[in-house]
């Protein structure tokens, strides 16, 4: 598994990464927070078309924007309703 830290108003937060089935799948976390969020899926009709790292780093955008645009509690998936293997990366 990846991870990235990166720190906004104070507070430090890690993006987690994981390759499940071919496809990235990732989630943001706050230090000291129980509270996770999952980061939408990368669809792609032609997958290949960007390398791991484009992807990763485009995930690294989608919590940056998250954290900075001050919408990080106030909604979550209804994990319930997400694939195994998203449990698996939230609990890492």
């Amino acid at each position: 598994m990846l991870s990235h830290v990166f720190s906004y108003d104070g507070a430090a937060y890690i993006v987690t990464f994981r390759k499940v089935d071919g496809r990235w799948l990732a989630a943001l976390h706050r230090r000291g927070d129980a509270f996770v969020r999952l980061l939408p899926p990368y669809v792609e009709e032609h997958p290949d078309r960007y390398s791991d790292h484009a992807i990763r780093a485009g995930y690294i955008a989608v919590a940056r924007w998250i954290t900075s645009g001050g919408i990080w509690g106030e909604t979550t998936p209804a994990f319930e309703s997400e694939p195994e293997q998203v449990a698996e990366l939230i609990a890492a």
